[in-house]
Formats: structure tokens, sequence, C-alpha cells
């Protein structure tokens, strides 16, 4: 596969078995999967830079909820591209949690802080109860927009951007293409 996480290679192993069980051609399966490449939102991976560093940003910010977002959490405590580089998570709220929202927030903290990362920075409303030392808050977007100036990226970090799609995380990345 063409997109990185065990998540990924775990579906595609679900897309095979039920075209092996409706007897569809497992050869024609298996080149459509190699193909596969991960997209916008999707797990896509940028080359970007800030201030002239050079770093890598996995674009998870089309939704978010429990799993999904360990899942993300997951594949970039397991990157090990370059075990000496820092990996930092940029989280924003998983909405429509309902009355589970403030347990599901500090559980996915409580997952996070069992990480090596470096920073976990956590954006919006629903963090708000959460945050520690090692996990900076941002009150919303904006706040977190103007910060993005003073983060201080280090060449070929990894930075994780995972957040529900109304939290609207994907316009983060042009603010670090526009450095290059």
């Amino acid at each position: 596969l063409n997109a990185p996480g065990e998540h990924m290679a775990m579906n595609s192993i679900a897309v095979l078995g039920i075209s092996i069980s409706l007897s569809v051609d497992t050869d024609k399966v298996i080149r459509s999967l190699s193909g596969f490449e991960a997209i916008k939102g999707r797990g896509m991976i940028y080359n970007l830079s800030i201030k002239g560093n050079f770093f890598k940003a996995i674009d998870e910010s089309y939704n978010a909820n429990p799993e999904s977002t360990k899942a993300s959490i997951k594949l970039l405590s397991e990157i090990d591209y370059l075990k000496s580089k820092r990996k930092i998570l940029v989280l924003g709220d998983m909405m429509e949690l309902g009355q589970e929202s403030e347990k599901e927030h500090q559980n996915i903290l409580n997952y996070c802080l069992k990480t090596k990362f470096k920073y976990i920075h956590l954006i919006g409303a629903q963090f708000s109860e959460t945050a520690t030392s090692r996990a900076l808050k941002h009150k919303d977007l904006e706040t977190f927009k103007k910060y993005i100036s003073s983060l201080s990226l280090e060449e070929f970090d990894h930075v994780l951007i995972k957040g529900s799609r109304s939290m609207k995380l994907e316009t983060l990345l042009p603010l670090f293409e526009s450095k290059l």
C-alpha cells in the first residue's frame, strides 16, 4: 500500500477477504490495492517547511473519533524514519460524542501521554479540561494559527494533524506550505 498505518493494512485485508468470499479475481484486487494511495485529510504525507526546516506532516484532518484518533496516534508513534527526530501531535476536538465527550477526550490525552511525542497540541473546547505540561492547550484554531509562527520545528520532525471535520484543521497545511 502507498498509505501508512496498520489500520490501512487491516482494511486492505478485509477487502481481500470479502473479495475471496465473493469469488472476485484475487489478482485484480491485489493490483487495485497496491495502487491505493492516501488522500488529502486521510493519511496523505506532505513534505513541508517552516523557517527553512523541512518536516513531514501527516494529514488526518478529515474526521476524528476515538478509534481513528488512536490509530493515527499509533501510526505516528511507530514511524521510525529517523529515530532521533521529534514527533509532534496536533489534535483538534472530536465532535459528536455526546455525553461521552469529556471522558473520550481525556482518554485520548492519556493515550497520548504514554507516547514519546515531544509536543502535543490540543485545539478546541472539548480538550479544555485536559491540558498538561506536555500537552499545550489552544482554545480554537485561530489561536493555534497565531502560535504556528513560534513553533520550533526541526529538520525531519514529524507532525500529525488530526481532528473532526468541523475543526477545519486542513487549513493549517497552507500555513506551512507558504513558508517554503
